[in-house]
């Protein structure tokens, strides 16, 4: 049963996210791959389609999902509105997907970012001198990155100070993960 609380597509996206959880952690509760979707399913973000097999990982926005296989090819489905639903067709080499409210980004094996859906606040206008990218994360009306030096980058919404980062926040961050292996 979904999680109580929010609204009905958080709880939609939240128990998304659940499931795959689940089926990372609990070897044997979900078959690995595969999604489950629940909860408001206004614009069928809940629905996941048939083709949504060989599942490495998912995110969810405010009224769609994006699947990440594991051999880095893309599946979206739900609200198509600003094509946040639909990653571009020529995005290859995906390690790891974020998504925001109404734009998803996606990290690339060469360190590079690309970006879909919603651009206000120029949330999708990747800033030219970012590269050497480790982990992304989508916010609201904002996106960060932070690279292999340590640096984070944020663009899009300011407001509050959404976009920039602390002075001192480098000092604590891991330079380097492991390298993940592409299939």
């Amino acid at each position: 049963r979904p999680p109580e609380g929010g609204t009905p597509n958080q709880r939609g996206s939240i128990w998304l996210r659940l499931v795959l959880l689940a089926a990372l952690l609990l070897p044997g509760a979900v078959l690995a791959g595969t999604v489950t979707g629940a909860g408001q399913n206004t614009y069928g973000q809940a629905t996941v389609p048939a083709s949504a097999t060989n599942a490495a990982a998912i995110v969810a926005g405010r009224d769609f999902s994006i699947m990440l296989r594991a051999d880095s090819s893309l599946a979206g489905w739900g609200h198509n509105g600003e094509n946040r639903a639909t990653p571009p067709a020529n995005l290859t080499q995906v390690l790891s997907l974020s998504s925001g409210i109404y734009h998803t980004l996606g990290l690339k094996a060469d360190g590079t970012v690309t970006g879909w859906g919603f651009n206000g606040n120029d949330i999708l206008t990747i800033p030219s001198h970012l590269t050497n990218v480790l982990s992304i994360a989508a916010g609201g009306y904002h996106s960060l990155a932070v690279q292999r030096d340590g640096t984070v980058i944020g663009w899009g919404f300011s407001g509050n100070g959404r976009k920039t980062p602390p002075p001192t926040l480098t000092e604590n961050l891991v330079s380097e993960p492991a390298p993940r292996r592409m299939p």
